[in-house]
């Protein structure tokens, strides 16, 4: 059972009970993207409200916000959203000495008296303000489930959550959630914002995010707007090959920008390497590589593809797209070289699951001597060593 279908199954259990339900998650993984697809494809006739918490400073403003935003689905009669934003411009005004800071409190709580029977879902809880205590949030969602016969929704991730709050937070979970939805998974929000792109590329881009473990989705908007600007310089007929190996240096650049740091990955790591020189690595780096081999073998593979997407990309400000544009269009990507390459890697992978035969060292030689004039003399050395070895 997926998330989608494990929350579907919470609410039909509870149709009509009062209940609380964490999705959670780590940042930028998609949990609100989640939250909105399943809303919109389990249409649901209760009132509903969505409730950001950045910029609410004050129980008060947050009951103001549920009761003036409700959606009313179900009742052909509804408040006027003038009137349920009354209280807002009450407390704007300055004069209480005529006593409309009282009318407003009365007002607030008449109208929040009336939100009952509706789903509420609380978001942004790790950008809230530090005014807006959250045991007064987690306290209010608990009287909406208990009192009104709400199903509240809270969406938050735990590990960002400030840390007196997250504190706070954890003593009020154990009470006030009844079912808990953990959302581990950046894919969904991948192909649903990479729809112009191959699906085999988004497959690519999947296995990048599980197998690194990168599951904000905000790395990947740039890495896709940046594939897109790539992709703008080349002809509409364009070998898929060509896009994969764009696609996998922006991935590159991008990490190693954004995670080389802890990952311990650099452009000078971009190299093949024996198995006996890898356990000179550090067991990071070493995971590092390995995970980047088992996607493609270009992560680890130099070219001069490369060599021109680095300078690029260590350029201050815009990139230059009219080298870009030289580049996309050189015999740097040409389909018949890029094919040489994906030859080497297939005779790799032979190599490294033990399944040569008597051709292999004829189809390696062969091979080699072709990508001659193409390839980077530090890959050809690791070619050529691995064709004595295996002489």
């Amino acid at each position: 059972m997926n998330s989608e279908e494990r929350l579907r199954k919470i609410f039909i259990e509870n149709e009509n009970k009062g209940m609380a339900i964490a999705i959670t998650g780590s940042w930028g993984v998609g949990k609100t993207f989640f939250w909105n697809e399943f809303r919109k494809n389990s249409p649901n006739k209760k009132k509903y409200v969505y409730v950001s918490l950045f910029g609410l400073e004050s129980l008060s403003d947050l009951k103001t916000h549920i009761y003036s935003h409700i959606e009313n689905n179900n009742s052909a009669i509804e408040i006027p959203r003038w009137i349920r934003g009354l209280p807002s411009i009450l407390k704007e005004t300055r004069i209480s000495q005529f006593g409309i800071s009282s009318s407003a409190k009365i007002f607030d709580s008449l109208m929040f008296n009336q939100v009952k029977d509706a789903i509420i879902c609380f978001d942004d809880f790790e950008r809230m303000s530090n005014k807006l205590d959250i045991k007064d949030v987690m306290g209010l969602a608990n009287q909406l489930k208990l009192e009104r016969n709400c199903q509240v929704i809270l969406i938050l991730d735990e590990s960002k959550t400030e840390k007196e709050n997250k504190r706070k937070y954890a003593e009020y979970k154990e009470k006030l959630i009844d079912e808990e939805i953990k959302i581990t998974s950046v894919e969904p929000l991948l192909r649903e914002n990479a729809k112009d792109i191959d699906e085999p590329l988004i497959d690519l881009m999947v296995e990048f995010a599980e197998k690194l473990e990168i599951h904000n989705f905000r790395f990947f908007q740039k890495v896709i707007k940046l594939y897109g600007k790539f992709i703008e310089q080349l002809p509409k007929e364009v070998a898929y090959s060509t896009k994969e190996i764009i696609l996998i240096r922006v991935l590159q650049g991008y990490f190693i920008e954004d995670f080389g740091k802890e990952y311990e990955f650099g452009w000078d790591d971009i190299k093949l390497v024996f198995e006996e020189k890898q356990k000179d690595l550090s067991k990071r780096r070493q995971k590092t590589y390995e995970s980047l081999k088992l996607i493609a073998y270009d992560f680890v593979y130099a070219d001069e593809w490369l060599i021109e997407f680095k300078r690029w990309f260590d350029q201050k400000g815009e990139l230059n797209f009219s080298r870009i544009y030289e580049l996309a269009n050189s015999e740097l990507i040409s389909e018949k070289n890029n094919q040489i390459r994906d030859d080497l890697d297939n005779l790799m992978e032979e190599w490294r699951n033990f399944e040569v035969d008597n051709t292999f060292c004829m189809r390696l030689y062969k091979a080699a001597s072709q990508i001659i004039g193409i390839e980077n003399l530090e890959n050809l050395a690791f070619y050529w060593a691995l064709l004595h070895k295996d002489l």
